[in-house]
Parts: C-alpha cells; structure tokens; sequence
C-alpha cells in the first residue's frame, strides 16, 4: 500500500530559550485513497510523531 514515507522533525529557535518544532510529512501510496482515509492515516501518523517526540524531549 506504500512505496514511501518520509518525515522529519525541524527544530528552530534561539539555542536557549523557546524552540518550534516542525514535522514534515511526505507520504507515497501505490494506490489512490478516498479524502476521508487518506486523513485518518495522516492524523495517525502525526500523533504518533507527536508522542514520539514528547517521549523524547521529556526523558
């Protein structure tokens, strides 16, 4: 169902103090996806980056 799925996190901001994280996502399927799953499997694969990144920032 995929030939590809590229992400990654982009962190900016002054070395000490606030930063702002960017997630980029590129995602290639073999086949065409309805909008409405095609969604779904982004929110999924966001929050999953997500918790990912928090486990990591926290620990």
């Amino acid at each position: 169902m995929l030939k590809a799925l590229d992400g990654a996190y982009e962190p900016t901001g002054p070395e000490q103090g606030p930063t702002t994280v960017t997630y980029r996502l590129a995602v290639d399927v073999r086949i065409p996806m309805l909008g409405m799953l095609k969604r779904k499997a982004e929110k999924n694969i966001i929050d999953t980056a997500l918790k990912e990144l928090k486990k990591r920032v926290e620990g």
